[in-house]
C-alpha cells in the first residue's frame, strides 16, 4: 500500500478529487510517524490550544478573555513535555525511516 501512495498523482489519480486524494496522503503520513511523536502532537495542541484560541478570540474582541489563568496553567503544564516527546519522536521516526530506506535498496 505504501508503494501505491507513494506513486499516487495528486492531479491524476483516477477517481478521487483533489481533497480526498490529499486526505489519503495525510492519513499515510500520519501513519508512518513513531507513537512518540504523535503523542508529542496531540499533548501540544491539547495543551496550548485552548489558550490561543481564548487569546484570539480576545484580540478579535469576541469575548473578553481577562485573566485566563487555568488555560495558561494547562499550556505552562503541558508545553515542555509535549517538546520533549516531539524531539524524542521525531528522532526515532528519522531512524525508523532511515533503516526502511537502507533495508530497501533507496538512496536518497
Amino acid at each position: 500500500m505504501q508503494e501505491s501512495l507513494k506513486n499516487l498523482s495528486l492531479s491524476k489519480a483516477p477517481g478521487l478529487n483533489n481533497h480526498s486524494s490529499k486526505i489519503i496522503l495525510m492519513k499515510s503520513t500520519w501513519r508512518k510517524l513513531h507513537l512518540t511523536l504523535k503523542i508529542g502532537l496531540i499533548v501540544f495542541v491539547l495543551g496550548a490550544g485552548p489558550l490561543l484560541i481564548l487569546l484570539g478570540l480576545d484580540a478579535l474582541g469576541f469575548i473578553d478573555a481577562g485573566n485566563a489563568v487555568g488555560p495558561g496553567i494547562l499550556a505552562m503544564l503541558s508545553f515542555y513535555p509535549s517538546i520533549v516527546l516531539i524531539i524524542i519522536g521525531s528522532i526515532l521516526t528519522y531512524r525508523k525511516r532511515k533503516k526502511v530506506n537502507m533495508h530497501s535498496g533507496f538512496k536518497p
